[in-house]
């Protein structure tokens, strides 16, 4: 029968609890350390952040530049700010939703029978539509004739369209359809417009008065200033009223594979899904692996490290 300690407690048994002893308080302080270190760059962080915010915030409510105008030389750039302010909050009050302004766009990747057949009908499609063929391309590739053809029709005639150009082929091989709210946008440009307007109307006014060559050049200025500010919104809200009012299709068109490739058997596609859920999986198990490496690291590693110091230890007592 082994003897034991005074304690009644084997030597070898005490050796082992006090390694796990020593093994769990080298993973409370890690974990310790790491919760430090986190807190510390979180912290700093945020500081970092709200010091910038602090300093926008800082820029943001000093006093605007003054802008010579006509006369004393007062500034406009305060006024100018609270009629514009005044004009979006009308506006904000009484948007019409029921003209909602929606940029709608198409796309269809299609194979047909005749590449150059299905380009013309597509295009007396966009024609008997009312609409228009704003792009359109040939070419082959791997032994096959592919088209790309991008036509704009009025936004009513949208789905009948689409509907039109799927009638048209053998194959269907994606359909993607959006929509794109830009009412908010769109009622704000003419608020906006508005108040330059305006103001347009009130610097023209005074170049009526001014005697001085002084002042006839600084209104002058002003009125050229405003006058850009105005030609520029009147653009954008071109452009809006255009995507708006005319819906986008585009249409990849390509040769029907032969009989054998035809159907529902598609090796190539599978292959091309085969490998993309492959990579997927593949970045997946890489992605989890570079997580336990970084978190369960350094627990593995300094356990490793009180483990090989404990042996050292014991063989030196031995």
């Amino acid at each position: 029968m082994n003897e034991v300690s005074s304690q009644g407690i084997k030597p070898s048994s005490r050796g082992k609890m006090w390694t796990w002893i020593l093994i769990g308080f080298v993973v409370i302080v890690t974990v310790i350390v790491l919760g430090i270190i986190g807190q510390w760059f979180f912290s700093s962080n945020w500081n970092n952040e709200s010091d910038s915010y602090m300093a926008r915030r800082e820029v943001s409510t000093e006093a605007p530049l003054s802008t010579p105008g006509f006369g004393e030389g007062e500034s406009k750039s305060t006024a100018e700010d609270e009629e514009l302010e005044s004009y979006s909050n009308d506006s904000a009050t009484s948007k019409d939703f029921s003209e909602q302004k929606i940029i709608k766009t198409g796309s269809l990747d299609v194979e047909v029978e005749d590449v150059s057949d299905t380009v013309e009908k597509v295009k007396d499609l966009a024609g008997s539509k009312k609409g228009f063929i704003q792009d359109s391309k040939f070419y082959t590739s791997d032994g096959k004739n592919h088209a790309t053809i991008i036509i704009r029709v009025p936004v009513k005639e949208f789905d009948n369209a689409i509907n039109d150009i799927k009638k048209l082929a053998k194959v269907i091989n994606e359909e993607n359809i959006s929509g794109k709210d830009v009412t908010e946008e769109y009622v704000d440009l003419q608020a906006r417009l508005k108040s330059f307007t305006e103001e347009e109307k009130q610097y023209l006014a005074i170049l009526k008065k001014a005697k001085t060559v002084e002042d006839i050049l600084k209104v002058t200025k002003a009125l050229t200033a405003v006058r850009t500010k105005i030609e520029s919104i009147e653009g954008q809200i071109k452009y809006l009223e255009n995507k708006t009012d005319l819906a986008t299709i585009t249409v990849y068109i390509s040769e029907e594979v032969g009989e054998v490739m035809s159907g529902r058997w598609k090796p190539l596609v599978n292959a091309k899904k085969a490998l993309k859920t492959f990579i997927s999986l593949a970045q997946g198990l890489i992605d989890a692996l570079i997580w336990l490496v970084i978190v369960m690291g350094p627990f593995v590693l300094l356990i490793w490290i009180v483990i090989k110091v404990i042996k050292v230890i014991k063989k030196r007592k031995v």
